[in-house]
């Protein structure tokens, strides 16, 4: 848990600075801070939990856990809705798109920008709350099998 807390106030961070500098520079219009704050709050715990799911298999080589976790986490980017939005994704793309939590993170922002989403924000939220609880819990499967094992 110490991870992803730590994991978490990291994000905070970064995604504070990114949003204040947009809204300043960019002109952007927040429709629903407390909207915006929960969806923060919920991205840094759901993807700090996925990083440490990511490390938690045991390796011989950091190297082997960063390129699985490149593998796993560059091809979310393209089928969550920030390059294409989720209404144009056809066939397989959209399907894939369902199992992304970056997906419905993506959709919280939309609506906390501009008032719309492609799914209803009750959706979203458990759906990233699931996301988190489940990768918290495989990646605690693993850490006490690496100590069964003695790693």
């Amino acid at each position: 848990m110490g991870d992803v807390v730590a994991g978490s106030i990291f994000g905070l961070i970064i995604t504070s600075i990114a949003i204040v500098v947009s809204t300043i520079f960019l002109n952007i219009v927040i429709t629903s801070i407390t909207l915006l704050l929960i969806a923060i709050i919920l991205g840094t715990l759901c993807f700090a939990s996925l990083g440490v799911l990511l490390g938690s298999p045991s390796a011989h080589s950091p190297s082997h856990i960063m390129m699985f976790s490149s593998l796993v986490r560059f091809p979310l980017i393209f089928i969550s809705g920030i390059f294409i939005p989720l209404p144009e994704l056809s066939g397989f793309g959209k399907l894939l798109s369902y199992i992304s939590p970056l997906t419905y993170l993506v959709d919280i922002f939309h609506a906390s920008l501009n008032g719309t989403s492609f799914f209803p924000l009750t959706i979203d939220l458990l759906v990233l709350i699931v996301f988190t609880c489940s990768f918290l819990l495989i990646a605690s499967l693993f850490h006490k099998r690496n100590m069964r094992k003695g790693l």
